[in-house]
């Protein structure tokens, strides 16, 4: 499967809610952060090193935004593919009376990280990885007969144009062109090793064992991990209308018009899927905006500049889970009854 990804690290103009509620060290400790965090035995230190901070002052700072909710948290973020996972984008049609039991059944399982309730008639879409094909089917036959929705797509990606989400937090343009690259050396990662690795980072002196230090280069370099770092929250930066937007475009202009969407900023992800059973959108992006109104002029921007046939917009209503995707965890997993 072919891919581009150049657009993933293209990052969110701050608005005025990050300005007002964070002050310029926060901003530039943040920044330094999600870009450039170190893979180093003292991580902090380093990073009170480049902002001329103690540590100690850097990990008071990351404990409150930690508690104000602001860091979600500070590790690896991993490719599912990379592992030799199957991936993929499902959405249901489910009364209103019967959300909350459905979006149960959806969350008990360890593969999906993403589940969404959306404002239309398909309203429940969530992310699922699984060890393969054939227990991706499994799972999915034993939800559909669980939860019996009145329709249901099934959604894998065919190509991957757009992928990530750095905020910018009004420091200027970061040294260098954004994220930095983990150096570190290809080579055998054994199966065990990503269990060594927190998702979620201690913040103290030392979180990182020194053998965990090259398991995260090796599995960086060999893209196993896309990015290691911190993890923040739009909604608490100001981003508060997130929106799925499904496209039609005619054939043959499918990877111009993908191309044209992730090039906007506001775009975090961006796939081509197949048409499916009566659904005829082709292209799939996730839009981050302020507020409905800001959302809805970027989206006719993005129209325009995809020259699409027709599109339809899943705002976000509420979130049912959000997760990291932990490949060790997926592959061990399973429907739980």
């Amino acid at each position: 499967m072919r891919s581009v990804r150049g657009g993933a690290a293209r990052a969110f103009r701050a608005g005025g809610g990050i300005r007002a509620g964070l002050r310029p060290v926060e901003r530039r400790l943040l920044d330094e952060a999600q870009r450039r965090f170190p893979v180093c035995a003292r991580p902090y230190a380093e990073l009170g090193r480049r902002l001329s901070l103690p540590e100690e002052r850097v990990l008071r700072l990351l404990r409150r935004l930690r508690a104000g909710g602001v860091v979600r948290r500070i590790g690896p973020s991993y490719d599912a593919r990379a592992h030799g996972l199957d991936t993929v984008l499902v959405a249901f049609s489910v009364p209103p009376g019967g959300v909350r039991r459905a979006a149960a059944a959806i969350n008990e399982l360890d593969g999906v990280t993403h589940n969404y309730l959306r404002r239309h008639s398909m309203n429940i879409w969530f992310t699922l990885a699984s060890a393969g094909r054939a227990e991706r089917r499994r799972t999915l036959r034993r939800l559909v007969r669980r939860i019996r929705p009145l329709r249901a797509l099934e959604l894998p990606a065919e190509r991957l144009f757009k992928l990530g989400l750095l905020f910018d937090l009004g420091v200027g343009p970061a040294p260098g062109g954004g994220r930095r690259r983990i150096p570190g050396a290809r080579g055998r990662v054994p199966p065990a090793v990503p269990r060594l690795i927190p998702f979620d980072l201690d913040l103290a002196p030392r979180p990182l064992p020194r053998a965990t230090v090259g398991a995260v280069k090796t599995l960086a370099a060999s893209g196993r991990v896309r990015r290691f770092g911190a993890v923040l929250d739009g909604e608490k930066l100001g981003y508060r209308y997130r929106a799925l937007v499904a496209w039609i475009v005619p054939a043959g202009r499918e990877a111009g018009a993908a191309r044209a969407l992730a090039a906007f900023d506001a775009v975090s992800h961006c796939y081509a899927r197949p048409a499916a059973g009566g659904w005829p959108y082709r292209l799939y992006t996730m839009v981050h905006a302020r507020d409905r109104r800001s959302g809805a002029r970027l989206i006719a921007a993005m129209s325009r500049a995809a020259l699409d046939g027709g599109h339809v917009v899943l705002e976000t209503v509420e979130t049912l889970k959000r997760a990291s995707m932990d490949p060790c965890a997926v592959r061990r997993g399973g429907f739980k009854a």
